[in-house]
């Protein structure tokens, strides 16, 4: 998924244009071209990135004089994307959490999140690495970065940044829901590692297969 900056020329203004175009309401390549003061082609190059990213979608057609005129409006995606407001929410929702409810009820609230997701996720199918493999991928689609080592029988996930940074800034528990969500997803034991407190979160995840998996492994 790309997201497009504020502001600029060319090409990325362009786009800034379209897409608030397309906040208003689905407008066909013709409607565009004459809001934008481009030449058709030229929207339609921009539309082909934006339908490859994610962002617009064919939403339906208008009749017209000669053909119908495709009409396009933005993915739900894409309207996401645009705001601003989930990470002031979710900060100000944690901090309530945090004042209303003991350290285990957080805990345990934030980890029944974790589970949320993944069953809304499912669990991948395979074997314990390709579990593993398939939830490093889930977890950059999220917006981390990660990379998977092997240590003395364990899988280690580590993280450059952090896709939860700034409500870890708030309440650093939040950790929890992610070692939750791994864990049920890989249908093993997860320990939580992460490094905190010098100005930046880095994700860390111990995994463990079970004993039954690890035996498997090794026949």
């Amino acid at each position: 998924m790309v997201t497009y900056e504020k502001g600029g020329r060319g090409s990325e203004g362009t786009r800034e244009r379209l897409i608030g175009l397309l906040r208003k309401e689905p407008r066909s390549v013709e409607q565009l071209a004459r809001a934008l003061g481009i030449t058709s082609n030229a929207v339609r190059s921009q539309l082909a990135l934006l339908e490859r990213d994610g962002m617009v979608q064919m939403v339906g057609e208008r009749r017209g004089l000669r053909r119908p005129s495709r009409m396009y409006g933005l993915t739900s995606d894409a309207e996401r994307l645009q705001s601003r407001a989930y990470a002031p929410v979710l900060k100000a929702v944690l901090e309530t959490l945090a004042e209303k409810s003991t350290e285990e009820e957080l805990e345990e609230l934030l980890r029944e999140a974790g589970r949320r997701i993944a069953a809304e996720i499912g669990r991948p199918a395979g074997n314990f690495h390709a579990r593993a493999a398939r939830v490093l991928q889930i977890l950059k689609d999220l917006g981390g970065s990660a990379e998977v080592e092997e240590k003395e029988g364990k899988l280690v996930i580590r993280g450059h940044g952090c896709p939860l940074a700034a409500a870890v800034e708030v309440e650093p528990r939040i950790c929890k829901c992610m070692e939750a969500l791994l864990a049920e997803l890989i249908g093993a034991s997860v320990e939580e590692q992460c490094r905190r407190g010098d100005g930046s979160a880095h994700c860390a995840f111990v995994i463990s297969p079970t004993e039954q998996e690890s035996s498997t492994e090794k026949d």
